[in-house]
């Protein structure tokens, strides 16, 4: 990644819509708390408490897991970052795992699904919030969509998303390109990131068939990125981009 301080900016921007599942359940009952993709650990942060509960940051990134523990203040003696796989897959006691847009990033780095699931079914409860597109909503899409965006956009990004994804001729790829425009400090990296590659619909049904229940599911606009794109590029954009999702075993 080109410039990590830039994209540690920008995902503090969406910080207080990650933290969702704090008015839904009482996180500090869990023995463990994992925060998969932790990148800077800023999320863990942000819900550390001094209890008996234990905090751990993973990432497969070093330069992350550096950074985090860089930033970590010394009174913070329950929370932990690791580079390790190991220490977060058999854990014991009562776990909640974290997974905040890192599921769709399984395609680029060759993680299957069957991977993800078999991790997360060791878990009690699951907390996701990541990108989810309905793919009803691509019916009656209008082309001129198409070209407001290539009149307002950097034409590289622009040029470069239709190479790797298409033209775009539907709400998905016109949502898609949106949500990730403005990386321009690190676009070939974003760039290879299909945001809505991971499938969300399967997860759930595969978690449900392992006595798993919702707890919470929301999908809806990012408020954040929407008022960005309006200010910055006059558009309205009222997709539904997000998933919230909690889900506890029975």
């Amino acid at each position: 990644m080109n410039d990590l301080e830039s994209y540690i900016k920008l995902m503090k921007n969406a910080m207080a819509e990650k933290l969702f599942f704090l008015d839904v359940i009482d996180i500090y009952k869990f023995d463990n708390i994992v925060d998969f993709g932790c990148a800077n650990g800023e999320l863990l942060k942000c819900i550390y408490h001094n209890c008996k509960t234990k905090f751990i940051g993973y990432d497969n990134m070093p330069q992350m897991i550096d950074i985090a523990l860089k930033e970590q203040s010394a009174d913070q003696k329950n929370l932990y970052f690791t580079k390790n796989y190991a220490d977060i897959s058999n854990l014991s006691g009562k776990n909640l795992i974290i997974l905040s847009s890192v599921l769709h990033e399984n395609e680029k780095n060759n993680v299957s699904f069957d991977s993800i699931l078999n991790l997360l079914s060791k878990f009690d409860t699951i907390i996701i919030r990541d990108m989810y597109f309905n793919n009803k909503l691509d019916e009656n899409f209008n082309i001129e969509n198409r070209t407001i965006l290539k009149e307002k956009i950097n034409s590289k990004i622009f040029t470069d998303f239709e190479e790797k994804y298409g033209k775009i001729s539907s709400f998905k790829q016109y949502a898609h390109l949106l949500l990730k425009y403005d990386y321009t400090k690190n676009w070939e990296n974003e760039l290879l990131e299909d945001y809505f590659s991971f499938d969300f619909d399967k997860l759930i049904k595969k978690l449900s068939e392992l006595n798993y229940e919702i707890k919470f599911y929301s999908h809806e606009v990012l408020k954040f990125k929407q008022q960005k794109i309006k200010t910055e590029l006059g558009i309205d954009f009222n997709i539904p981009t997000h998933l919230k999702l909690i889900l506890k075993r029975k």
